[in-house]
């Protein structure tokens, strides 16, 4: 985002399920909104402030930025493929709810993914 403004009592508000969360001011470009336990869909985060924790105050909404947010369910490996355990050979994982931007992690190695959604 951009022009946030530090503030205590900056807040998160997720909709349409309309829970409000804490958020951490990084920078006038950067906050992190705590996401609440949630079902994988699409919301609508906005980023205001607030005196209480039950809601937005209602003149907050003049600094308010709203964000769209993809919340994905854990993913579920169901079979796993590997080729030979030399060096660049493939390991294949077959499951669900895989999200494109996942990584995979060889002990402390991190590896990009090559992302093959089935049909």
């Amino acid at each position: 985002g951009e022009n946030f403004h530090y503030r205590r009592d900056l807040v998160c508000l997720f909709d349409p399920i309309n829970v409000t969360t804490l958020a951490a001011y990084l920078s006038d470009s950067e906050i992190i909104c705590h996401v609440p336990t949630i079902r994988p869909g699409k919301y609508l985060v906005t980023v205001s402030y607030s005196n209480n924790q039950r809601g937005i105050k209602e003149d907050a909404m003049s600094c308010a930025k709203q964000l769209a947010l993809q919340v994905f369910g854990l993913p579920s490996i169901a079979r796993v493929y590997r080729g030979n355990t030399t060096p660049g050979n493939n390991v294949t994982l077959i499951g669900t709810s895989f999200n494109p931007e996942l990584l995979c992690r060889f002990d402390k190695r991190i590896i990009m993914n090559i992302f093959q959604p089935r049909i």
